[in-house]
């Protein structure tokens, strides 16, 4: 990938054009760390400590301390010569004499380089904040209910490593999922990078070599009896209808699929390998296909140097597409488009899983990123691992990737940042579950649930989706006072008319600062299938 293609990862320093200059590049590896968004007590806090390039600019890491609101509350010596291409560290900090709710988190770093005793803290990116991170204490578990499952279905590991953007290792994504709550995550990592020769991002490598170590270490990952469950995948660059490049989840296949049309890694090379239509015969039967952001803009840099294009309606019709990412872990504005697109979906009468992701290259509490190539970095909280995501009802979760995707297929999924919700219909027999079908419907049941981190529920609406008019209408709707409600229970009694093809539901939460959403997939009526 070319450096003027700006994604939100831990950013690569080191790359440049020859010739140019750069402001970011430095003599040093990549010293990066981090911490999970959330944290559930009595886990232990996790900070990751992640040194990359060693290789080429060896360290001395002498130790490392954690600071909590300004308290000095861990410190770990390490006293050992880092010089490989990869490492991590993980210090954990007991969470019991931690107060609840937001908590700033500081790391310092010792090390010595060339004889140069040197100390950072956070990071030591040039132009970067060095502001604390923000991580929330939580006494609770995320909202939910018995049977329904946590994930984030777009992240990146260090498999996905080029010249601009790296990820964090799979055990310390794991570890951080665990913090946060998830039960499973899907690490989906570009095609143009799993197909790399393991020591140069620039050569591709015809033994696979990276796909088959990611397949091994998600293997062994998996393997042990608790934790959550990896879904392996890649992020597959497929040609569009328009023949640009745009990024397809590919998860759970056991075969590679190429896909170097946006790489970057030859200069007017930029032709997709394979087009959507050739996919489904290059899949097995426990894959499934997601449209990874499939509501998100393309800049025009990236459409002009790199051939990347975007998600079309007419490219997101195709019958083997049962579910869209279409949020993907941004602000509030990006999230919203995002629903609208799912939304026209439905008012079409086409059946749509809507699942969430973050899109997360490491990004745990906070994303860096190239903003101007060679000059500067920017920081956000957008595209952090774990914020945005997809529930699942499983009846017997079996820590299977396949039954977790089995699931989405079947739309038995909600997608949150905060607040759950729960959507079942009834008419003349059982309740049908989101993702079912239904001949009328008579009754409505409903389960919502928040916790103080994600405020009191605020609002809940049902709407109906006009299939006639391609409008929605709010069928029903509760508003409740501010900080009281964090838990409810509906039994409604609902006629929908002749044109109604589906209901969903729709939950807003917030606390003093922050408003959080939650959404169920829908349930359709038969009669307008």
């Amino acid at each position: 990938m070319l450096p003027f293609v700006f994604t939100p990862a831990y950013a690569e320093i080191h790359y440049r054009f020859r010739y140019f200059f750069s402001l970011l590049k430095k003599s040093e590896p990549e010293i990066i760390a981090d911490v999970p968004y959330r944290v559930e007590r009595p886990q232990p806090l996790p900070v990751l400590l992640l040194i990359k390039d060693a290789d080429a600019y060896p360290i001395h890491l002498q130790k490392a301390e954690v600071f909590v609101n300004g308290q000095k509350v861990e410190s770990r010596s390490f006293d050992t010569l880092i010089n490989r291409h990869f490492y991590e560290a993980v210090l954990e900090v007991p969470t019991e004499k931690l107060q609840a709710g937001k908590t700033e988190i500081a790391v310092k770093i010792w090390y010595g380089i060339n004889g140069k005793a040197k100390v950072c803290f956070n990071d030591n990116y040039r132009t970067g904040s060095k502001a604390p991170f923000i991580c929330y204490v939580s006494d609770e578990a995320l909202p939910a209910e018995d049977g329904f499952f946590y994930g984030d279905l777009h992240s990146h590991s260090s498999f996905t490593e080029d010249q601009i953007e790296f990820g964090a290792g799979l055990e310390s994504m794991r570890r951080m999922a665990g913090a946060v709550g998830l039960n499973f995550f899907a690490v989906t990592d570009h095609s143009y990078d799993l197909d790399d020769m393991p020591d140069n991002y620039l050569v591709n490598d015809p033994q696979l070599r990276k796909w088959s170590a990611f397949k091994r270490q998600v293997a062994q990952l998996n393997a042990r009896p608790s934790g959550p469950v990896i879904i392996p995948g890649e992020e597959l660059s497929v040609g569009n209808r328009k023949n640009q490049n745009a990024h397809l989840l590919v998860l759970n296949n056991p075969d590679f699929i190429e896909g170097r049309g946006d790489s970057g890694e030859k200069w007017f090379r930029f032709k997709p390998d394979h087009q959507i239509d050739d996919i489904p015969a290059l899949i097995s039967e426990q894959a499934m296909l997601i449209p990874a952001h499939s509501a998100e803009k393309v800049p025009l840099v990236q459409k002009l140097f790199i051939n990347r294009g975007e998600w079309s309606e007419a490219d997101l019709q195709h019958p083997f597409f049962t579910a869209v990412q279409s949020i993907n872990g941004g602000n509030a504005k990006e999230t919203e488009a995002g629903i609208r697109q799912w939304v026209r979906f439905l008012l079409k009468g086409r059946k749509r899983t809507l699942i969430a992701g973050n899109d997360a290259h490491g990004s745990f509490a906070r994303n860096r990123h190239i903003s101007i190539p060679f000059v500067y970095l920017r920081e956000s909280l957008r595209h952090r691992f774990g914020v945005w995501k997809t529930s699942v009802f499983i009846r017997d979760f079996d820590r299977r990737p396949e039954t977790i995707l089995q699931a989405v297929r079947q739309g038995q999924v909600m997608v949150t940042n905060g607040p759950f919700v729960n959507l079942q219909a009834r008419g003349n027999g059982d309740w049908i579950p989101m993702g079912g079908q239904i001949d009328k419907i008579k009754e409505i049941r409903l389960q919502v649930r928040s916790t103080r981190e994600f405020g009191a529920v605020q609002n809940i609406r049902i709407l109906g989706g006009d299939l006639r008019q391609r409008k929605e209408t709010v069928l029903w709707q509760k508003t409740f006072d501010a900080n009281q409600t964090f838990e409810r229970q509906e039994k409604i009694s609902l006629l929908v008319s002749e044109a109604i093809g589906y209901i969903r539901c729709h939950v807003i939460s917030a606390t003093d600062t922050e408003r959080f959403q939650g959404l169920t997939n829908a349930i359709y009526l038969k009669r307008n299938v």
